[in-house]
């Protein structure tokens, strides 16, 4: 059986193994229309065009050409979403917009007003370029997050384009005692995302949402538009309709594929499907995961998080003094303290073992294969009732939206 593996594949000997995979969607073709989009730019001078940043692909390549001509006339910039990110490069702008457009990378230290702060008491700071519009357009895509349910909607500002405090104020959520609810596919009693919610009620200039949901060989399967809340909402259910896929299980051995480049670029990538991967396997249950990790680990100072005693015990160094990165290595200790996780990549033996996998290069025996656990939410189906202690694993799978989303616009 072929696998993607970085830029290429890996053959294994796993005939016969039942396959789990999303229901097979071709793109819409329609053409791209943006409902009540005049009207709402009616009597604005200034515009401002958030858009993500180099880490994910959303698509708006098709969009940015068609705004640009909608809005002439007018003064209009993009705004780079890039959060904690490095800034974008020329190349990488171009590539993004599909065009060549005035443009500025966000920075989370300078620049920012304050607007309040939020229920949960992270300071609601953002950048000035978006308060001094007159209207602001918010485009991304809404894919699986591990942490925030769904990526896309709010999340574009909160973090994209919000002060450091405001961004490790959202994610120090996801170390507290409700933190099993930040969980991908999972909107609703998510305090992530609702604070992130939250956060958008403060924002204080009329905002226009474009909302891709894109098919799995990433082309636009989808666009919702029109206030951000709401069409994140809808695109939110064409997104677990098109990248979740049913699972007789859970199962005792997996083998997974992170997806390819640029999935399994580096481990803290590829932990998004060991995220989902895991929610097949029964506790104790072993994944073989195939991720080439040819950037490593992704950060540099990732590995000395794994030098505290127990995950326990780097949950209270990271409440003291947060990091996402150092929640990321939290979430990977307590996976490895929870399953058997195999781990072929290009990175040293060693490494490997330190971060508690198991380094091997090759995988002969499975009960499932997951050929794109970076992309694909499983959703466990029980075959019987009167399995009690599966009945908790199946509702916490199933969260989500199972309603079918509104057609291509």
């Amino acid at each position: 059986m072929r696998l993607r593996y970085g830029r290429s594949h890996v053959t294994l000997p796993l005939g016969g193994v039942p396959i789990l995979r999303a229901p097979s969607i071709r793109p819409q073709r329609s053409p791209l229309s943006f409902p009540g989009l005049d009207a709402f730019l009616a009597s604005a001078r200034r515009v401002v065009i958030v858009v993500s940043d180099g880490t994910r692909y959303t698509g708006v390549e098709r969009i940015i050409p068609q705004l640009a001509r909608r809005l002439r006339g007018r003064t209009a910039e993009v705004l780079f979403a890039t959060g904690l990110h490095r800034p974008t490069t020329p190349d990488e702008r171009r590539r993004i917009l599909g065009m060549t457009l005035a443009g500025h990378d966000h920075d989370p230290r300078r620049d920012l007003v304050h607007l309040g702060r939020s229920p949960r008491g992270v300071p609601v700071r953002v950048n000035r370029r978006l308060v001094l519009a007159d209207r602001v357009i918010v485009t991304g895509t809404v894919a699986l997050h591990y942490l925030a349910g769904y990526g896309g909607g709010w999340k574009a500002i909160f973090p994209g384009c919000a002060a450091e405090e405001t961004i490790l104020g959202l994610h120090r959520l996801t170390i507290l005692d409700d933190a099993e609810r930040c969980e991908p596919g999972r909107l609703d009693g998510n305090p992530f995302r609702e604070e992130i919610d939250a956060c958008g009620a403060f924002f204080p200039i009329p905002a226009y949402a474009i909302q891709t949901v894109l098919a799995a060989d990433g082309r636009i399967a989808a666009v919702f538009c029109g206030d951000v809340l709401d069409a994140h909402r809808r695109a939110a259910r064409e997104a677990e309709r098109l990248h979740s896929a049913p699972v007789r299980g859970p199962v005792d051995r997996l083998v997974a594929s992170a997806g390819g480049h640029p999935k399994d670029i580096n481990l803290i990538q590829a932990h998004k499907a060991i995220e989902h991967a895991t929610r097949v396997l029964r506790p104790g249950g072993s994944l073989t995961l195939l991720a080439a990790c040819p950037d490593g680990l992704g950060y540099p100072a990732f590995e000395r998080w794994f030098g505290h005693a127990s995950p326990a015990r780097l949950a209270a160094a990271l409440r003291k003094r947060f990091h996402v990165y150092g929640r990321t290595a939290w979430a990977l200790w307590r996976k490895a303290e929870r399953y058997r996780i195999r781990l072929i990549s290009e990175m040293p033996d060693a490494l490997v073992r330190r971060l508690r996998f198991e380094p091997v290069r090759t995988a002969d025996a499975a009960d499932l294969v997951f050929p794109d656990a970076g992309s694909v939410l499983p959703r466990l189906e029980i075959p019987s009732r009167s399995h009690d202690s599966l009945r908790k694993t199946d509702r916490r799978a199933r969260r989500g939206y199972g309603e079918n989303a509104e057609p291509f616009s």
